[in-house]
């Protein structure tokens, strides 16, 4: 209601119809907006955030990976030495059957030709007698491959021993005496005087 300059009343009244606009960060819009910002920075946290881990485990990726190849490498080098040791086996027990089965041999040899002589008719004690004296030696020789077998794995100096040149020569006889008897073979020795050299004995 209002009055004039008179004094006069208006008794039906006025009325005036306005709005007012929202301010900026009242509407709808800016509030999303900043819902939308909100989220792309809990985002790019989260992915600085993950960088951050990746970078500490990796010096971790790595250490664990050098572990792996470092434990792949003495695997290896135990089954590489493990197969040195059984080849090293091998040869050895090669060596010492050689060696042991020498002196074997030839005390079969000489046993069966104490036997022929013996049953030789008439028997022959003299050389029946020389075939057990080689018999004898045959078996101190293969105590004695023993003996020295035990030295180089008790890592003993090396000693050297006169070789008989012609005992050696009538032992390689003897041991071939079977085969040359099965073939027919005509064998004939002929040493003269004393002949010895120092070597190592085998």
């Amino acid at each position: 209601m209002a009055c004039n300059n008179s004094g006069v009343w208006n008794e039906a009244g006025a009325s005036l119809d306005f709005s007012i606009a929202p301010a900026s960060y009242q509407t709808t819009w800016f509030r999303s907006l900043c819902v939308v910002a909100f989220l792309a920075l809990l985002w790019t946290a989260y992915q600085l955030r993950l960088h951050t881990v990746e970078q500490r485990a990796q010096p971790l990726t790595l250490m664990n990976e050098k572990l792996q190849a470092e434990a792949a490498l003495s695997r290896a080098q135990e089954e590489l030495a493990r197969a040195n040791r059984v080849m090293l086996v091998g040869e050895t027990a090669a060596s010492i059957a050689h060696e042991v089965n020498q002196p074997i041999v030839a005390t079969i040899t000489n046993a069966g030709t104490g036997l022929r002589w013996l049953a030789a008719q008439p028997p022959d004690l003299e050389e029946a007698r020389q075939a057990l004296g080689r018999i004898l030696k045959d078996g101190k020789r293969a105590g004695e491959v023993v003996a020295r077998i035990r030295g180089l794995v008790k890592k003993s100096p090396t000693q050297k021993d006169r070789l008989d040149i012609n005992e050696t020569i009538q032992q390689v006889v003897f041991l071939t005496e079977i085969d040359v008897h099965k073939h027919s073979i005509s064998l004939q020795t002929q040493c003269r005087g004393q002949f010895r050299e120092s070597a190592r004995p085998v």
